[in-house]
């Protein structure tokens, strides 16, 4: 296997901030095309915010991984 990456938190920040932002994009497209009455739009707004952390966390998630060399199951990576 190749040697882990050194770990970027200038990086992981990016990462992590870019998938949170597509997903607030993502709520902010789908408020503007309906367009939906108060509590629709409170209801669009929570699910968005949920999305977001569902998303940035596997992001993170990955991105240490990567950097510290473990595999997705837990365990160290075989020479």
């Amino acid at each position: 296997m190749s040697e882990p990456r050194e770990f970027s938190l200038g990086r992981h920040t990016g990462l992590v901030l870019g998938a949170a932002t597509l997903v607030l994009a993502a709520t902010t497209l789908v408020l503007w095309l309906l367009q939906p009455s108060g509590p629709v739009g409170l209801l669009v707004v929570a699910v968005g915010l949920v999305a977001t952390g569902v998303c940035a966390s596997p992001v993170a998630k990955a991105s240490v991984r990567r950097s510290f060399g473990e595999e997705p199951d837990g365990s160290e990576p075989s020479d």
